[in-house]
């Protein structure tokens, strides 16, 4: 239990330094804080989900994935005329939201195989 804990707050820590770097950097790129916080609130909610059931790789994953899929966004976003002509539509955010899916989605396998092997005893 003590170590579910430590694992949950410094998880926590981690997410929100992460948080605020990417909600500074999404500010003075885009101008836009608004799908940092809700992707933050996102992970806040699955990170304390796996905290319940003892998941450290979904953790890991929650924490690495907030970065690595922000500068993934930004790296290979695109502008695009919005259909009226009256504004440029960038996709940063979804493609920061589908890479955030994707490493919370293999934390989530990763956690599931680890389980499955250490029930079934098998061995390296």
């Amino acid at each position: 239990m003590k170590s579910r804990i430590i694992w949950l707050v410094g998880s926590l820590v981690a997410l929100c330094v992460c948080w605020v770097i990417c909600r500074a950097l999404s500010w003075s790129i885009f101008i836009n804080t608004q799908w940092s916080t809700v992707l933050f609130i996102f992970g806040l909610v699955i990170l304390i989900i796996a905290a319940i059931i003892d998941g450290r790789k979904i953790m890991l994953c929650i924490v690495i994935g907030y970065v690595i899929s922000f500068i993934t966004g930004i790296l290979f976003n695109s502008d695009s005329p919005d259909p009226t002509g009256a504004m440029v539509y960038n996709n940063w955010w979804q493609i920061w939201t589908y890479v955030y899916l994707i490493f919370i989605g293999v934390g989530v396998v990763l956690e599931i195989i680890t389980k499955i092997v250490s029930k079934k005893g098998i061995k390296k």
